[in-house]
């Protein structure tokens, strides 16, 4: 957890750990690797799947009322990797969802009319990358879960995601 510096308002990392990642618990499609650059120990480095399947979900009452955040997916890209341009992200409260089509690599196979609506990732300062999942609003007294989804699935396997969490964090104009 940490306060936005302009704002004030609670932030908050959903470390991999934290994160319901299917297919984590078999070595086969899974592996977690130490960390020496970042916060956390580990992260989440995908072997082999065809069903992409990441899930979050952090408590409304944990972050700052009246404020508008982005769920954001922190991330790298393994040397070796294949199937990761795109991914749909879901992030839910209440009534309210935000859905799009996100990229995970920079790739740009499609005709450019086919991407025009697919977020792409930036590179952080820290060597991550970042590609923002969706966004909500928290409303005064609002009680429920924020729900995170990144979706994947086939027929192609996918390989050399590596996940270090996904950060909550007060949505900036222009981001």
């Amino acid at each position: 957890m940490w306060l936005d510096r302009e704002t004030g308002a609670k932030c908050y990392v959903l470390s991999a750990r934290a994160l319901v990642i299917i297919w984590t618990c078999t070595p086969r499609y899974w592996r977690w690797i130490p960390l020496t650059d970042s916060r956390f120990t580990e992260a989440a480095e995908l072997l082999s799947v065809c069903w992409l399947e990441i899930l979050g979900n952090i408590g409304s009452r944990m972050l700052s009322p009246n404020s508008t955040y982005a769920a954001v997916l922190v991330f790298k890209i393994a040397e070796e990797f294949y199937q990761l341009d795109t991914v749909d992200a879901t992030v839910n409260l209440g009534g309210s969802k935000s859905s799009r089509e996100v990229a995970l690599t920079r790739s740009r196979r499609r005709p450019e009319e086919e991407i025009s609506a697919v977020l792409f990732p930036r590179t952080r300062a820290d060597g991550w990358m970042e590609v923002e999942l969706g966004e909500f609003f928290n409303e005064e007294g609002e009680d429920g879960n924020v729900n995170i989804r990144i979706f994947g699935k086939g027929p192609n396997w996918k390989k050399g995601l590596i996940v270090l969490g996904i950060e909550i964090r007060i949505k900036k104009s222009g981001r």
